[in-house]
């Protein structure tokens, strides 16, 4: 058991370091911020000093080390667009998440293990044959076209739902949300 832990646990780092390795080199292939964050008619010494300000003047292993050392204590960095620490911002959105995430846990169960327990116990019937075609069209129609449906009819044509963002009313809000 100590060994199947060991190498989970070996897996898990292997992944984590893979994911680290393709987000960096994926910021990497966006282009040189510092030229998004400068002026146009600004002068080379100007761009140049602003590089070495934020660090992208040094080598890639250089940086690449420093982006994993600041991961996995938590410090992402400063957002180049809000001039915040990445994980002030992060954390401005955690609850936004974790209501939309915990509604479609709720909403799941509530529905899933009903007829998760009707179809099993009667296989081939009305209830059965429902939620397989229900599962297999929901698993089948990409999500962000279904959210815009929804969006469409629940909101702009029929006015039940508030089109974006967080309404007083948990559940209300977010009843789109989760079923997309």
């Amino acid at each position: 058991m100590q060994r199947y832990i060991l190498s989970r646990l070996i897996q898990s780092a292997a992944i984590l370091f893979g994911v680290l390795f393709i987000v960096f080199f994926m910021l990497q292939m966006t282009g040189d911020p510092v030229s998004l964050l400068i002026s146009r008619h600004a002068s080379p010494e100007e761009v140049e000093a602003l590089r070495e300000e934020l660090g992208f003047n040094r080598p890639l292993p250089v940086q690449f080390i420093d982006f994993v050392s600041g991961a996995v204590v938590g410090d992402f960095g400063k957002s180049l667009r809000h001039q915040r620490p990445a994980m002030d911002l992060i954390l401005d959105r955690l609850p936004a998440t974790m209501e939309l995430a915990a509604t479609a846990l709720l909403i799941s169960l509530i529905l899933g293990i009903p007829l998760g327990l009707i179809s099993g116990s009667n296989p081939g019937s009305f209830w059965d044959v429902l939620s397989r075609g229900t599962g297999l069209l929901g698993q089948t129609i990409p999500n962000f076209w279904l959210a815009l449906i929804l969006i469409l009819v629940f909101s702009v044509q029929l006015g039940w739902f508030p089109t974006f963002g967080r309404d007083t009313w948990v559940f209300l809000g977010v009843t789109l949300p989760t079923r997309s």
